[in-house]
């Protein structure tokens, strides 16, 4: 056992007992990660704990042993519009009208991506706060 694969069994899952734990592991590039470094400590959970890890790439989800892949695909371009103008338009706010023709443009960049639109809509309604 490594030092930092002793360091994470001991403080992360207690010495003398196994622990129920969620641990997610978001925008995993390569599985060595959880392979070489992770595996080992975390494998000594309890029976009821969860590792849920985010990855652009199948083979990375299917090298790490998931038992389900879940393929999140972006939004079509009108429903991105929809969810934009629906999130950053809320009832009596005629003063953000401005923005429209922007805020489209930033929908086509963010290219159907719900936690990116959704992102871009709060710091536009932050600033209108400020």
């Amino acid at each position: 056992m490594t030092k930092l694969e002793k360091i994470l069994s001991t403080s992360l899952l207690g010495s003398s007992r196994e622990r129920d734990f969620f641990l997610v592991l978001d925008d995993v590039w390569k599985a060595q990660v959880w392979e070489n470094l992770l595996w080992k400590p975390f494998s000594k959970g309890a029976h009821g704990s969860w590792v849920l890890i985010t990855t652009r790439y199948e083979h990375i989800a299917q090298r790490v042993g998931a038992i389900h892949v879940h393929e999140v695909k972006p939004l079509p371009k009108e429903d991105s519009e929809l969810l934009f103008r629906n999130m950053l338009f809320l009832e009596g706010d005629e003063e953000l009208e401005n923005v429209w023709d922007i805020g489209m443009q930033i929908v086509e960049k963010c290219d159907g991506l719900l936690l990116a639109i959704r992102t871009i809509v709060g710091l536009l309604r932050m600033r209108r706060k400020l």
